[in-house]
């Protein structure tokens, strides 16, 4: 397969910011993006790490260029000695820190979601906060997948709905990909079954869903499919429910390989590194002062 070939079949959703920042910086410097010279590609990095920019960053600009760049005697990019030098120096320098020491208490957005009553009776913004809860909570999965979520390919049945999942993610890979996400019904509390949720809003974007597939669409005029970043939060972000989840999943006694499976990693540090995360709960010194 040519570079060139190789390059325009890369799934580059996730790292086109990076891609694209790469190709402009190869115009200027009179390279062609596929087969640079290797000092060219760490200049690259250590620009964007110039740019104040974390080590988290730099390492995705690096993940991004290792999907495109053909290095002699078929050493990938990102396993170069050079480029995990430059990374390993960066790191110390500017190390990432994880972004959440707690997580928020998923009993709390339970409670409250069995306040607003009656799907039906809700208005469409709120049904759809509520639906995109409830799946990001029982599913476990990141806002990348509830994005790719389609009718087409959903399954609805009153007991269940399983969600076929056709679209390249970030965890696929040729010897792993999630194939589908099941959710069951709740009949022991009608306002919190993500069955009868997904019913509810189904019926209501109905009339809009002309020639879209997608499953969850704008909530004002003209009600086109959203985008995977519509969603955004200053202190927790949308990708926020995924650790809440499974720190909470974990916290009640579910076993690893169980909420490994849900979650679609293939390894337990995941968990216990980046999502095992405690639970926020009341405020110590808040409680001591209350009268």
């Amino acid at each position: 397969m040519s570079p060139r070939r190789r390059y325009s079949r890369i799934p580059q959703k996730q790292y086109s910011t990076y891609l694209k920042q790469w190709e402009v910086f190869c115009n200027t410097q009179g390279f062609r993006p596929i087969s640079p010279l290797l000092e060219v590609a760490l200049e690259f990095l250590a620009q964007l790490a110039d740019r104040d920019l974390g080590y988290s960053v730099v390492n995705t600009a690096r993940t991004a260029l290792s999907s495109v760049l053909v290095l002699p005697n078929g050493i990938a990019f990102g396993q170069h000695l050079y480029v995990k030098r430059l990374l390993k120096g960066i790191f110390e320098t500017k190390p990432a820190p994880p972004r959440y020491t707690c997580v928020w208490d998923v009993e709390i957005v339970l409670n409250y979601l069995r306040t607003l009553g009656s799907n039906t009776e809700l208005t469409l913004k709120l049904l759809t906060l509520k639906l995109v809860m409830l799946l990001g909570l029982l599913s476990g999965q990141r806002c990348q997948t509830l994005h790719c979520l389609t009718i087409t390919d959903m399954v609805l049945g009153k007991s269940k709905c399983v969600f076929l999942l056709t679209s390249l993610l970030k965890t696929s890979a040729p010897s792993r990909h999630l194939t589908y996400i099941e959710l069951l019904a709740y009949p022991q509390d009608p306002n919190l079954g993500v069955i009868n949720c997904l019913n509810a809003y189904l019926e209501r974007t109905k009339p809009h869903r002309v020639g879209i597939s997608q499953l969850f669409l704008s909530i004002q005029k003209p009600f086109k499919a959203v985008s995977c970043d519509t969603i955004d939060t200053k202190i927790f972000s949308a990708h926020s429910t995924r650790t809440a989840s499974t720190s909470c999943a974990k916290a009640k006694g579910l076993p690893c390989h169980v909420i490994m499976a849900a979650a679609d990693w293939s390894s337990e540090s995941t968990l216990a590194k980046f999502y095992d995360k405690c639970i926020l709960k009341e405020n110590f010194g808040g409680k001591l002062l209350e009268q």
